[in-house]
């Protein structure tokens, strides 16, 4: 009888020891593949940003990844999927200033709150837009584009594809001058229109502007960047061409759900941050012609605020009306 008693107090000894590790095994974060969603195609600037993060996690700590890139819809059709989602770490939403800064200036109603709906993990890649003059012009300084567009008030246009037009609005309010504004459906379109002369100025995020620069197929007039681009060290910054607080940048970040556990938000974090610092992050930072910036949570928020304010304001001096 004490054998059988032995034999069933060394059984519930091992199975208290089996739940304890089962448990514990739990609370490792993450203990599963986080699953992120990319609201662009894949080759996207924002995509090859999440691809790039999560090869580097994924070898120095075997964390798995799934990118479900869902494109289209002003980002409406990505953030409905990640909002479908449940609230347990395992979902990330790789915003950026199109659809949580510029969708609110845009857009009169929202499916989506662009605060209140998601917690900030990680800042990604900010890249700065350049300043871009047609070649048929052959101006060589921002001065020089300003003085053409002073001569022809109103009659030269500029192009844009989503928010880069915020930075070609603010560059005629502060200027007190006046272009058309042509639309594109995506840049790509609207860069080969610029060098055919069909445009006559824009400015262009650095991911996608610098090879046509470094081919000698454009002319860089100035940044958007708080300091000058390691990879355009000639080109001066706006500010310093006289933009007081001229700022403006495509940049792209990691989000989780509202009330998203704390611990998986600073683990999400310290990880991003290792990341950016590391010489996979600083790699993709010099093709891309960006930089990151080292944000926690509330200063990732407080960021995205100020942006919809400013924009916001941009869009009113413009007369532009939300849809």
């Amino acid at each position: 009888m004490k054998q059988i008693v032995r034999a069933a107090a060394r059984l519930v000894g091992l199975t208290c020891l089996m739940l304890v590790g089962s448990s514990q095994a739990q609370d490792v974060y993450p203990s599963k593949p986080i699953r992120i969603v990319v609201p662009s195609t894949a080759g996207s600037g924002t995509d090859a940003w999440v691809r790039s993060l999560s090869r580097y996690l994924g070898e120095k700590y075997g964390w798995q990844f799934v990118i479900d890139n869902k494109a289209g819809g002003n980002g409406f059709i990505a953030i409905a999927e990640f909002l479908r989602q449940p609230n347990d770490g395992y979902t990330l939403f790789a915003g950026g200033s199109s659809v949580l800064s510029s969708n609110p200036a845009q857009f009169k109603k929202l499916p989506y709150d662009p605060i209140g709906d998601f917690t900030p993990v990680g800042w990604g890649v900010s890249a700065p837009y350049v300043l871009i003059a047609a070649p048929k012009h052959k101006v060589r300084t921002a001065a020089e584009l300003m003085d053409l567009l002073r001569k022809n008030p109103g009659k030269l246009s500029y192009g844009s594809s989503g928010a880069n037009r915020n930075s070609a609005e603010r560059f005629l309010q502060m200027a007190q001058l006046k272009a058309l504004h042509v639309p594109y459906k995506a840049n790509p379109p609207a860069i080969t229109d610029l060098i055919g002369g069909h445009v006559d100025y824009m400015f262009v995020d650095t991911v996608i502007s610098l090879p046509q620069i470094k081919g000698g197929a454009l002319t860089p007039l100035a940044v958007t960047s708080a300091r000058r681009l390691k990879q355009l060290p000639a080109v001066p910054t706006m500010m310093e061409i006289g933009f007081a607080d001229f700022q403006m940048a495509a940049w792209n970040g990691l989000f989780l759900h509202k009330n998203a556990v704390p611990a998986h938000v600073t683990t999400l974090n310290k990880a991003i941050l290792e990341y950016s610092a590391a010489a996979a992050g600083g790699d993709f930072m010099e093709t891309a012609g960006g930089f990151t910036e080292m944000f926690n949570s509330a200063q990732i928020t407080k960021r995205i605020e100020e942006e919809i304010g400013m924009l916001r304001e941009v869009a009113r001096r413009a007369g532009i009306e939300p849809e």
